[in-house]
């Protein structure tokens, strides 16, 4: 399994969760930035105040797990369905 972000950066042993802040642009979701978090109270604070809400929080039980979330929303992240439900959502 990948053990980088989709922008690329080596995850760290002690990332907990990973926030992409993002921006819905015409039917995509474009990736500006990315933050790892190594604890997850503070990864959900800065996911619950940041403005936009396109943004997206991945966390996990475990490391594995994490790496399952991030790998589905990999794969979803510019589907036709998850594209209408984030533009129903917001």
């Amino acid at each position: 399994m990948n053990r980088k972000t989709i922008m690329g950066s080596e995850i760290s042993e002690s990332t907990v969760a990973i926030l992409y802040l993002c921006k819905l642009k015409d039917n995509s979701l474009e990736l500006l930035s990315e933050v790892q978090f190594t604890d997850i109270g503070l990864a959900l604070d800065y996911y619950a105040n940041i403005p936009n809400p396109e943004s997206q929080l991945i966390t996990g039980e475990d490391k594995e797990d994490l790496y399952k979330h991030l790998q589905r929303f990999y794969e979803r992240k510019d589907t036709e369905n998850f594209i209408n439900y984030l533009k129903e959502t917001i």
